[in-house]
């Protein structure tokens, strides 16, 4: 199998999208079980969760415009996290 070439916008993507990931999990742990928030903290949870949300779909929709070779999917996106972890 050939090397797989990852852009460096795909690796910022990513990186972006790891980073919401990662924002929303800290909210999570800052603020113990989600039935136990006030509406406040349920609010900044939403748009944390939004935020991820558009940073995949922005990632995915990037993918996918790139492209990649069938039957690659899985080892694309491998490739993809391991550049981003730099």
């Amino acid at each position: 199998m050939s090397a797989i070439s990852i852009p460096q916008h795909l690796v910022d993507l990513q990186r972006a999208a790891d980073a919401a990931q990662d924002a929303v999990r800290q909210h999570h742990r800052a603020n113990g079980p989600v039935l136990d928030w006030d509406a406040d903290t349920r609010a900044e949870g939403n748009r944390l969760q939004d935020g991820w949300r558009e940073r995949a779909a922005e990632l995915q929709a990037a993918i996918e415009e790139h492209g990649q070779e069938p039957g690659q999917g899985y080892e694309y996106r491998q490739a993809l996290r391991k550049a981003a972890r730099g």
